[in-house]
């Protein structure tokens, strides 16, 4: 072997360690289109991170906001808000929420805490006791996206006097990963 060549691993060649010239020396132009595609993406809010914007129904004597996110990322923590105001009397304020919406969710708070929290009718009911006409209940639930909830969430909130259905939303909370 002669003296001025370097001695490499086997499967190691002098074309390994040469130059290269012209293209092979920049970022693919397909991948810095994607890059800046995804990045376009996330300054426009596609994969979430604004403010959720407000459910708001009109129901049976009460109205009912609801404050969710329709878009978060894996792994965030957010935060709920339910306010119910009575157009008139309420004997039992009982906010449910069926199990598809909170599904793959941790809760890590609900202030202020139920009277009574139950699952019945296929839904998990919290219950607030009574509402006099034009009191407001504000309900502020926190919670975090588990890491194997892909896609997202869609259930309902309700809103019921005792067993009586009295308002009643849709929900849908997309997840980015």
């Amino acid at each position: 072997m002669p003296e001025d060549r370097p001695s490499f691993p086997d499967r190691l060649e002098d074309r390994h360690i040469a130059p290269r010239g012209g293209f092979h020396r920049h970022a693919s132009v397909i991948s810095v289109a994607v890059l800046g595609a995804l990045m376009a993406a996330a300054l426009a809010g596609v994969f979430g991170g604004h403010a959720p914007d407000d459910i708001v129904v009109e129901g049976d004597g009460v109205r009912l906001r609801i404050t969710f996110p329709e878009t978060i990322r894996n792994g965030e923590f957010f935060e709920t808000e339910f306010e119910v105001t009575a157009r008139t009397n309420v004997e039992d304020c009982v906010l449910a929420l069926s199990p598809s919406l909170i599904r793959r969710l941790t809760q890590n708070s609900m202030i202020p805490a139920a009277a009574d929290e139950t699952f019945e009718d296929g839904l998990y009911a919290f219950s607030y006791g009574p509402l006099s006409q034009g009191e407001t209940l504000n309900v502020k639930a926190d919670f975090q996206i588990n890491p194997d909830l892909f896609l997202g969430n869609a259930g309902s909130v309700a809103v019921r006097d005792g067993a009586r259905r009295i308002a009643e939303a849709a929900v849908t909370m997309r997840v980015w990963p």
